[in-house]
């Protein structure tokens, strides 16, 4: 109540109005309505926040505003409260707590919203991450393993989105796009053939692949390397893109031919003939072997889980 998270019940409000020092009660119906009130503690100025995992890999980044509540019974020091849009954290002497403030589906955010806070519970999920929160001019900076076991739907899940959202975000910096869309968790599930070009062209080792019963370019001499061409949409922007496919025959009786590798050509705005571009991207790389992409059937996608 204190922090101002829950709000003070009244069963009883009086108001006095105060004139040259003399309380008076007030005897009007302005305040007869009033079933809650929140209390705003004092702000100390924004702060920064971070969280980071091991190696070189990104961290989330966040902005935030930092309030402190009245010394508490029992505590030594007063407690820390960090506001951000998604999230709060609460800090004392003994430790720190995050919590998101609503559940993460039947809440809009833009393409970069998402990236930061879907990579922050990634990250965190771990149980290896670093959370350090800076900036304020009257709070050290100060650096706190998150080490404890965190709660939440699509734990599992986190990971995979966390990757496919700052793929799509690089393949949206090469081709020179940028989302302004604000967009549902539930769109991630819908994303197959976005997800498909950022594993295509960003993963060394993509989980996609191609499977072919025969190739006209079967028997001719060298590696089997053919081009690959397709649109792909995510929120509101569009891209078309092509790679370079690498095969390599197989044992199977029916699938003689599996994809080994990919190497990405080419992303740029979608284009308006998508057949042109792939006759293009097929001679400006000079391969013969052209996989369209109307030939190709998904196979369907493991379903996801919500624990």
């Amino acid at each position: 109540m204190l922090l101002g998270l829950v709000p003070l019940q009244p069963r009883e409000l009086r108001v006095f109005d105060n004139r040259f020092g003399i309380r008076l009660p007030y005897r009007g119906t302005l305040f007869d309505d009033i079933d809650e009130i929140r209390l705003t503690p004092p702000t100390l100025g924004p702060c920064e926040i971070s969280v980071r995992g091991q190696g070189f890999g990104s961290a989330a980044r966040f902005e935030g505003e930092m309030f402190i509540g009245p010394p508490l019974v029992g505590l030594n020091e007063p407690e820390l409260l960090i506001r951000h849009a998604d999230f709060i954290i609460r800090l004392t002497s003994g430790g720190l707590n995050f919590e998101t403030v609503a559940a993460i589906q039947g809440v809009g955010r833009s393409l970069d919203q998402w990236a930061d806070l879907i990579r922050a519970l990634a990250l965190m999920a771990t149980g290896r991450a670093m959370l350090t929160i800076s900036g304020n001019a009257s709070i050290p900076a100060v650096s706190l393993p998150v080490d404890q076991p965190i709660t939440g739907p699509y734990l599992g899940e986190l990971p995979i989105i966390s990757e496919f959202l700052d793929g799509w975000q690089r393949l949206l910096a090469i081709a020179g796009q940028h989302s302004t869309a604000t967009i549902d968790f539930d769109a991630f599930w819908e994303a197959n053939d976005a997800r498909m070009a950022v594993d295509i062209l960003l993963n060394p080792k993509p989980l996609a692949r191609f499977e072919f019963q025969s190739l006209g370019a079967a028997n001719l001499p060298g590696p089997i390397e053919g081009l690959y061409f397709n649109r792909c949409s995510f929120a509101d922007v569009a891209l078309t893109y092509s790679a370079k496919v690498f095969f390599e025959q197989t044992d199977d009786a029916i699938w003689r031919f599996r994809s080994s590798s990919f190497e990405a050509l080419d992303v740029r705005p979608d284009v308006a003939d998508l057949d042109e571009y792939g006759v293009d991207q097929a001679a400006a790389h000079q391969l013969t072997l052209v996989i369209d992409p109307s030939n190709i059937t998904m196979a369907p996608a493991t379903p996801r889980s919500s624990n």
